[in-house]
């Protein structure tokens, strides 16, 4: 490309072409911003020419190569970790931060089987909180879903989402808190926030819920899991956004709808 400016050098017997790294922009994998990065968090990383097609890793431990294209973070400490990858396409590579990354800028250096470098830095947090949405694109209505237990210690999955071909976005769906003697969760997954779960709060509809668990997700390698109590008080209150912090860090605002 253009863009890239192109050297060309004698060595030895042979001639080398040396393209200078293209650019590539990490941001968080549920909100897409670039502050909400933070050590062992899930990433994704944009540019161009970042692998020869699109694959996704199939087995665990994650591979740290994939068709060629592996990505390499180089901390504030100077220590180059090779990162998981989940996914690999032209345009898009999603992976995890590494564990053992140190806090602070961090050089991030993808290259693929044919010779294409793409490379940008990173701010790494220790924490950072981001949520997914259903719509993956960090806004609306959470992907999630509520876990209603009755006295009787039963368990109602209720979701919390539809799909509206109208729109051809998800959209919220009431979430029934059921009787008296009934507690209702609200389960969310986000990345980023499981290194300090005891400094998370959440208000849902402003109003402050208690949160009974916060930290990894347990099966997938990078995510994290939150459940937040609703109480009975934001019964009919209809659209109530969720805004949560871990660290004094603020997460991507989302939406539910309470019947």
């Amino acid at each position: 490309p253009a863009t890239n400016a192109v050297y060309a050098a004698t060595h030895g017997r042979g001639i080398y072409r040396l393209s200078a790294p293209r650019s590539l922009t990490t941001v968080s994998a549920a909100n897409f911003r670039e502050s909400s990065i933070a050590t062992e968090a899930l990433v994704s990383g944009f540019g161009t020419g970042l692998a020869s097609t699109a694959v996704a890793a199939t087995r665990v431990p994650l591979p740290t190569t994939l068709l060629g294209t592996r990505v390499a973070v180089r901390d504030q400490a100077g220590v180059t970790r090779y990162a998981p990858l989940f996914f690999v396409s032209p345009n898009q590579i999603n992976f995890k931060i590494p564990v053992g990354t140190e806090i602070g800028r961090a050089t991030v250096t993808i290259t693929t089987g044919t010779g294409n470098v793409a490379m940008g830095t990173a701010q790494i947090e220790s924490v950072a909180p981001s949520l997914f949405s259903a719509n993956a694109d960090g806004t609306g209505v959470p992907a999630g879903y509520a876990l209603r237990i009755g006295a009787d210690s039963s368990l109602t999955v209720l979701p919390i989402s539809r799909f509206d071909a109208a729109t051809n976005r998800n959209v919220p769906v009431a979430i029934d808190l059921g009787s008296a003697t009934d507690q209702t969760f609200l389960v969310l997954f986000g990345t980023g926030l499981r290194n300090s779960p005891a400094s998370t709060q959440a208000q849902v509809g402003g109003v402050p819920v208690s949160i009974p668990y916060a930290g990894p997700q347990g099966t997938f390698l990078g995510l994290d899991q939150v459940n937040l109590l609703l109480p009975r008080t934001l019964r009919g209150r209809g659209g109530a956004s969720i805004q949560l912090t871990a660290d004094g860090r603020a997460a991507n605002p989302l939406t539910i709808e309470i019947q």
